[in-house]
């Protein structure tokens, strides 16, 4: 145990970092409800989070579903039959309930909410909907998914909660490019 305790030439941990004190170390940070908004409105709502691999969505109409409390959100994300992937905030645009269940698949057709029936493609875009007819003035182009800010280093896919540009879609610079991956771009 002293030699996990105390550096090579026999001093303690603390000789060379005094100003970590030897108290306990607060519990807090971890447990309190108010730190942690804080750091959803400070931190992770500022900074591209990994959600995912590409190895997830090999072909067209493959999808995943990644819930990321820090966001208050669930992110669908999905390669598009053109090979693109995009995501969107997992949420039908009628009732606001929640689009796709199952936390990853393939999708050979629509996307269809449980609730009422309202179906979207992999693009997004809102392609049925159940008695349209009685829906007036419906611009279903106005209800498509919402989409999200999604890009891919280094073989993750990575999600910015909200951009710092204010942009619906931000992209990663490739200075940052470089910060996120460790390598050269």
């Amino acid at each position: 145990m002293a030699a996990v305790s105390q550096a090579s030439n026999g001093r303690k941990w603390h000789d060379f970092y005094p100003e970590l004190g030897t108290d306990p170390v607060p519990i807090d940070p971890y447990i309190s409800r108010a730190y942690f908004e804080k750091e959803q409105e400070r931190i992770f709502s500022k900074v591209w989070l990994n959600i995912g691999r590409i190895e997830q969505l090999p072909n067209p109409g493959d999808y995943f579903v990644k819930d990321l409390a820090v966001c208050k959100t669930s992110i669908l994300v999905v390669r598009g039959k053109d090979g693109k992937i995009r995501a969107f905030h997992n949420m039908c645009a009628h009732r606001g309930n929640k689009l796709v269940w199952e936390n990853a698949g393939t999708c050979k057709g629509l996307f269809t909410c449980r609730f009422h029936g309202w179906a979207y493609g992999q693009d997004g875009s809102l392609k049925h909907v159940t008695d349209e007819q009685n829906f007036f003035h419906l611009d279903k182009a106005v209800l498509a998914l919402t989409p999200v800010s999604v890009d891919y280093v280094g073989g993750f896919y990575i999600h910015q909660c909200r951009s710092h540009t204010g942009r619906r879609s931000a992209r990663v610079s490739r200075r940052n490019r470089s910060r996120i991956t460790g390598l050269p771009v």
